[in-house]
């Protein structure tokens, strides 16, 4: 969790500069991929899901690195209020910049 990853920085002697959510605009479909995927009781290791998951098409992947670099973008103004991964950035206490 957010908080959680918060208090370990903090107790690994950092000072937490920016934290926001990343994944943001693609956590609807990726929440869909997991309700079906558990639904139908496919795991991780099942030859069918990791087929798909490993399968690139070209236009598709485009695509979403373009909605990735737009939230890259955003992340620099505003934190993102969910999403499927964490971004930190943080200093050591006492180092210099």
């Amino acid at each position: 969790t957010k908080k959680e990853l918060y208090q370990k920085l903090q107790g690994g002697g950092f000072i937490v500069e920016k934290m926001s959510f990343f994944v943001f605009f693609l956590f609807p479909i990726l929440s869909l991929y997991r309700i079906f995927r558990n639904t139908f009781h496919l795991s991780k290791d099942d030859k069918l899901d990791s087929k798909a998951e490993a399968q690139t098409i070209p236009i598709i992947n485009d695509v979403l690195l373009f909605i990735l670099r737009l939230e890259k973008l955003l992340i620099k103004h505003i934190d993102l209020p969910f999403g499927t991964s964490l971004i930190a950035i943080a200093k050591k206490e006492g180092s210099l910049e």
